[in-house]
């Protein structure tokens, strides 16, 4: 089930996408006032809106028309009369793919901070170098830090084991 405003008018419509946005906007082509396509231009002209999920609706069956919507940024287009397990189906998809954008948008501040992480291992000596940050991700301080918190904490000794300490592979007994 979905939470639905109706507005009957252009006006009405960039009213409500001001005060309450929603999570999908179905558009009549056609609206008195402001119509369809202009809305669609504002909403993606409008940083807050831009990635809002847009189906327009029209009584209009030409490709001139379908292909003007999808240029104007329509992420799909429906042809009057709507049958209600289509505009459903369509409007369920473009919510599962809008929440999935929404994900990969908040996942992008880490690939960021992944990207800027490097290491390398050196065979010859099995041991790995870091950058800073690859040791923040990891929960293992650079070698600078390390020396700074020894300098601080006189007594403390690094933990050791697997994932601290000795980098090198673990050598295998074979009985």
């Amino acid at each position: 089930s979905f939470d639905v405003t109706v507005c009957h008018a252009g006006d009405a419509a960039l009213t409500v996408l001001a005060t309450q946005p929603p999570d999908l906007l179905v558009l009549d082509q056609m609206l008195p006032g402001v119509t369809g396509l202009e809305i669609c231009r504002v909403v993606r002209a409008t940083p807050t809106l831009a990635r809002l999920p847009v189906i327009m609706v029209t009584a209009l069956d030409e490709n001139e028309t379908m292909a003007q919507a999808l240029e104007e940024g329509a992420n799909d287009y429906v042809v009057k009369p709507v049958e209600l397990p289509e505009i459903t189906a369509r409007i369920q998809k473009q919510l599962a793919r809008s929440k999935t954008k929404r994900k990969d948008g908040q996942l992008e501040p880490a690939r960021a901070r992944l990207r800027e992480a490097s290491w390398k291992w050196d065979v010859e000596t099995g041991k790995a170098r870091y950058s800073a940050e690859w040791g923040r991700l990891v929960g293992r301080p650079h070698r600078r830090h390390q020396r700074q918190h020894r300098r601080r904490h006189p007594g403390s000794r690094p933990a050791s084991g697997p994932h601290r300490g000795d980098l090198r592979r673990p050598q295998r007994h074979l009985g």
